[in-house]
């Protein structure tokens, strides 16, 4: 992880994957893109940076849908 915490901005990683709810793989494809030659760059290392700095990835299901299907779980039970 010490060679992300040189080129990464947690603010920017931060902005990439809450507010344009994007993904770790996409963020992979841009770390990659912008530093070719960067060692040890891997999704998992991603998700180790962002669990250091306490970033995560919001769900892409909105509050009422999921509301929505609890009720009718439970009503079929």
């Amino acid at each position: 992880m010490a060679a992300l915490e040189n080129v990464l901005d947690e603010v920017f990683v931060r902005r990439f994957l809450m507010e344009e709810n994007n993904s770790y793989e996409d963020l992979l494809v841009v770390i990659k893109n912008r530093y070719p030659n960067l060692r040890s760059c891997s999704l998992r290392s991603i998700k180790r940076f962002c669990s250091y700095h306490d970033i995560k990835k919001r769900m892409s299901v909105a509050d009422g849908t999921v509301d929505i299907a609890v009720q009718g779980a439970i009503s079929e039970v």
